[in-house]
């Protein structure tokens, strides 16, 4: 059950910021990482550029919070992971603009992920993280996707794990402790799911009997998407 902060220890609890493609979802959670308050909100267009919206917006009292107690998650389809092996600050850009094309006023941001040998570089405009890293000084700026291979996806446990988002979905494969694909596509129906789990499993040649596949959804699950994709999955979890 959701409680009010009190004002006065609200700088003692966590917070977690998500930037949507759609707007801003943030959650307060207390020492205990019981959320204790959490909020969406949708964002007109042109709104993150408006300075004094966000300085009006994030001085709201229920996000004053230490900068050390804060997480900030871009959740969107602009990324890209480089192993170890070849990746090199000079050239980020570079290949960030191969696979995306040339943007203006972006800023790149990787984040390390050791456990997997790579560092998973993604876009935010160079407005939005002026604003951030100034209001939230030492506050970690990560990926969804990078939450999800450090918390959620086992190296040890071969499996598809899809990840659905708001007519989007993140697939993302491990077999044998390797990781095969990290991928996400429009997904505006259950059909559209369906399609490209289905297609990464001829595209790898997977067993449909063997197989399984793991959902993740910060939302519950439709039980029509389960009973659709067990038509063609044995073990969907």
């Amino acid at each position: 059950m959701m409680k009010e902060i009190p004002l006065t220890a609200v700088t003692d609890n966590n917070l977690l910021i998500r930037i949507h493609p759609e707007g801003v979802f943030y959650a307060i959670m207390d020492e205990n990482e019981q959320v204790v308050l959490q909020q969406m909100i949708s964002m007109p267009a042109g709104k993150f550029k408006d300075v004094d919206f966000l300085k009006h917006f994030f001085d709201q009292p229920e996000l004053r919070v230490h900068s050390e107690n804060i997480s900030i998650v871009f959740e969107n389809s602009n990324y890209m992971l480089i192993p170890n092996e070849i990746f090199r600050n000079e050239d980020v850009k570079k290949l960030y603009e191969i696979e995306f094309g040339k943007k203006e006023k972006i800023e790149l941001k990787f984040n390390l992920l050791p456990q997997w040998g790579a560092h998973l570089v993604f876009r935010t405009e160079n407005y939005l993280t002026e604003f951030l890293e100034k209001k939230y000084p030492n506050a970690e700026i990560e990926h969804h996707i990078f939450n999800l291979l450090r918390k959620k996806i086992k190296k040890n446990v071969s499996s598809v794990y899809a990840n659905l988002r708001k007519e989007c979905v993140d697939i993302i494969v491990v077999k044998n402790s390797k990781l095969l694909i990290v991928n996400s596509f429009e997904a505006k129906s259950e059909q559209d799911i369906v399609y490209f789990v289905l297609n990464i499993y001829e595209q790898l040649e997977l067993d449909i009997e063997t197989f399984p596949l793991k959902l993740f959804s910060e939302k519950s699950i439709s039980s029509s998407l389960l009973e659709l994709l067990k038509q063609y999955i044995r073990k969907v979890e």
